[in-house]
């Protein structure tokens, strides 16, 4: 009895190992179940008499609940030492068959517990139960301490559970892969999953991983007959969708046929496909025609991007009420010579500039590389406002970005988007508007489509209010797409300082020296008379890892604390990623016979560093921000529970954020993280790891922003051909959009900017 596929529904009775994607699990057989296999023999005797142990394996992270009947889809499979097992790749939650099964599900259910589960079962019997809580949801109120407002918590927990399990049948049924169930129920609802897929099939064309062709195929599997322009419009959107998470607004009207030709290929397109592509093209997306080429936009974008260029222009069309003088300029110095303890400082001449344009141009840009003074120009500008008496709005595009520029200008910043109460998939709200009267927004690199119309919307006044975008170009680029740092510079209607001189702490001091000359692929080595920079040749991962360790403890053996240092990883994986890394250190800061506490696959300690891993508006926490657990535990969260949750209290400077349950999970520990994510972010001391893994990662992008996360103090632990692979490669490419040429045809009085079509659709989006 090898290798045998079959679905068994089972009980967990423990957990004997999680590490949130893999878990082995001791069980016992559920034989009521309509999922229990009926052949004679199909399962082991053993396994009916005394149980079975089930190794489950997921693609995602997913939690086990205790005393609940799954469905586990597998194989069994005769282990030669450990005779017969069963492997499984996918689950799902299955239908209790008896009254205590009922009672161990109820029990779980949100609000209940196993008193008022019992009281449920006795009341109502478990064979009533289900139609009660589906369609007569207020009977459970007849339960003590049970709400109206509790029992529909309860109804949508089943009804939840059910649409996942009917979701998994039917997904089995047809072939497609179950561990997708879950983001197909998020993406497609939680009512009628079902019909809504066979109606249209290709709205799981949404649905992270699986994508168009697999869509497709399923489409070809479950439809009599598939339209030939829904293929096409679906595709059309799919490459739209992909070339924006690649960075694009819009994309070639040729690159566009021809890749969705490539798309249909597996099941061949129609004789008529270039009549369907040109139909469905013309009528649904906006096409623009610019230099000989046309190019595809979801309408929604190319209403988004021309709003950014004609809010712009627009406030470029009025003269600046404000002007920054020699005199302001010499004021701002003194100021920042007494907070530096210096006896005097003199601005350069691009600096000097720089600040005059904040005052004097309505749009202005100051950009230029780690080092250069970016940073001290915006404490100047904020210096001189309040001399002036003039309100000054900084902005950022992460928490952590906001921490680093109120440390550095000693005055509040905040995330652009908790200045527009702005929360995932949702517009600002409406009483969020903006009327300082300079704006400075920095990191703008990082601000894509997702956040920059709607900022530019809020702003009250474009007469009252100045902008000023600063960035570094030379960093690893926004997530979100477009690239409107470049496309204003390069529009050449603002008022652009691009600041090229770097100013060092003292003359064997080499960090924005060293990472200049990786940005621009110039990299000559380290200086022999750097004190501030120094590379640690490893010649393997593990060696790398090692070394890593040890300079880990030799900080904290001369610091005492790790709170000055951050070590950062290209990738989470291998002995010297993320994960590995984090684990040791976390070993080295913790100690030995401290209590922790575990969540899934993650133990957290008190006086763990953590890391903000997503906007939490209600906790007004923010992506990026790094705090330390100061207690965990479990405690009943809300009047009325019957079971404890587990809960973790994170310090962030001061500030004491509770997390419970599911919220855990918006947090991570941070002794080593990804460069990508502590970008934005800046600390004393950084370990940097540069190995052989980390090869396909290595760019003079990735490359400099792990450099300049450091202000006194780097090290990199790795090998100098990755560091000499980096100042080879650059990732940065041409991003397909039109801000800058937009904003140049409404400047010059073409308010239609280009040659449109469907520019209607806009409004319809």
């Amino acid at each position: 009895m090898s290798d045998i596929k079959m679905t068994l529904p089972c009980r967990v009775n423990k957990v004997v190992y999680s590490s949130g994607t893999f878990f082995v699990l001791q069980c016992e057989l559920d034989e009521v179940s309509d999922c229990f296999p009926t052949e004679p023999g199909a399962v082991p005797y053993e396994w009916t008499d005394k149980g079975l142990t089930v190794q489950l394996s997921t693609e995602f992270e997913t939690e086990i609940e205790l005393y609940r009947t799954y469905v586990f889809s597998g194989v069994i499979h005769d282990h030669a030492r450990f005779g017969s097992q069963f492997k499984s790749n996918y689950f799902f939650p299955d239908v209790p068959t008896s009254e205590k099964l009922m009672r161990q599900y109820l029990d779980c259910m949100p609000q209940v517990g196993p008193v008022r589960a019992r009281m449920m079962v006795d009341r109502f019997g478990e064979a009533r139960i289900p139609d009660i809580i589906e369609n007569n949801h207020e009977m459970l109120i007849e339960i003590d301490g049970i709400t109206e407002e509790r029992a529909l918590e309860i109804s949508e927990k089943w009804m939840e559970d059910r649409t996942l399990r009917d979701t998994y049948i039917w997904m089995c049924k047809h072939d497609i892969p179950v561990d997708y169930a879950s983001r197909v129920i998020k993406v497609v609802g939680k009512k009628d999953v079902i019909s809504k897929i066979e109606d249209n099939p290709y709205i799981l064309t949404a649905v992270k991983g699986i994508g168009f062709k697999m869509a497709d195929t399923i489409a070809h599997r479950i439809l009599e007959n598939v339209p030939g322009d829904m293929r096409v419009l679906y595709c059309v959107q799919f490459i739209l969708g992909e070339a924006k998470r690649d960075g694009h607004l819009c994309v070639p009207a040729t690159t566009m046929s021809r890749v969705v030709e490539e798309q249909l290929a597996e099941f061949k397109p129609q004789e008529d496909f270039e009549n369907i592509f040109g139909s469905v093209i013309a009528s649904k997306f906006v096409l623009v025609r610019n230099e000989g080429r046309t190019f595809v936009y979801m309408p929604s974008v190319f209403r988004d991007e021309r709003e950014v260029a004609s809010n712009l222009v627009a406030m470029i069309a009025n003269e600046s009420d404000y002007e920054a003088t020699d005199d302001d300029i010499a004021y701002a110095e003194n100021e920042l010579a007494s907070y530096m303890g210096e006896e005097s400082i003199t601005l350069d001449g691009l600096q000097a500039d720089a600040v005059r344009g904040a005052f004097n141009s309505k749009v202005s840009v100051i950009s230029g590389g780690g080092g250069t003074g970016k940073s001290t120009i915006c404490r100047c500008i904020h210096t001189i406002a309040v001399k002036k008496g003039l309100d000054t709005l900084f902005l950022t595009p992460t928490g952590a970005a906001a921490k680093v520029l109120a440390e550095k200008t000693s005055t509040e910043a905040m995330t652009i988007h908790r200045a527009l109460g702005m929360r995932p998939g949702s517009p600002p709200e409406p009483d969020h508007e903006i009327g300082a009267n300079i704006v400075i927004i920095d990191e703008f690199s990082m601000v894509g489509i997702d956040t920059f119309p709607y900022l530019l919307d809020a702003i009250l006044s474009p007469r009252v209010t100045n902008i000023v975008f600063v960035g570094d170009p030379q960093q690893l680029p926004s997530v979100s797409a477009g690239s409107f740092l470049s496309e204003i510079i390069g529009s050449g209607l603002a008022d652009v300082i691009i600041l090229d001189r770097i100013h060092r702490q003292s003359d064997s001091s080499y960090i924005p020296v060293v990472a200049d000359e990786i940005s621009k692929g110039m990299y000559s080595g380290i200086p022999h008379d750097a004190v501030d920079v120094t590379l640690i040749d490893a010649v393997d991962d593990h060696a790398a890892a090692s070394t890593a360790r040890k300079a880990v403890a030799d900080y904290m053996d001369r610091n005492g604390t790790l709170d000055g240092l951050q070590v950062l990883s290209p990738m989470y994986k291998g002995p010297a990623g993320v994960d590995s890394l984090c684990e040791a250190i976390q070993e080295m800061v913790i100690g030995e016979g401290k209590e922790a506490m575990s969540y899934k696959n993650s133990r957290y300690y008190v006086g763990d560093r953590v890391m903000q891993m997503t906007n939490n508006y209600d906790k007004d926490v923010y992506n990026g921000n790094i705090g330390n657990v100061i207690e965990f535990g479990t405690k009943y969260v809300n009047p009325g529970d019957q079971r404890e949750s587990k809960f973790i209290v994170v310090n962030y400077d001061g500030r004491e954020v509770e997390y419970t349950e599911s919220q855990i999970d918006e947090i991570r520990v941070c002794w080593c993280c990804t460069i990508h994510k502590y970008q934005g972010s800046q600390v004393e001391h950084v370990i940097m790891m540069a190995c052989r893994s980390h090869f396909r990662m290595m760019s003079r992008e990735l490359v400099y922003t792990g450099m300049t996360r450091a202000s006194d103090r780097l090290q990199i632990i790795g090998l100098e051909s990755m560091i000499d692979r980096a100042n080879s490669v650059s990732i940065i490419k041409k991003r397909f959009s039109h801000t800058g040429e937009m904003m140049r045809r409404f400047h010059s009085g073409n308010s239609d900017g280009f040659d449109v079509r469907n520019r209607h659709l806009c409004d319809e989006s």
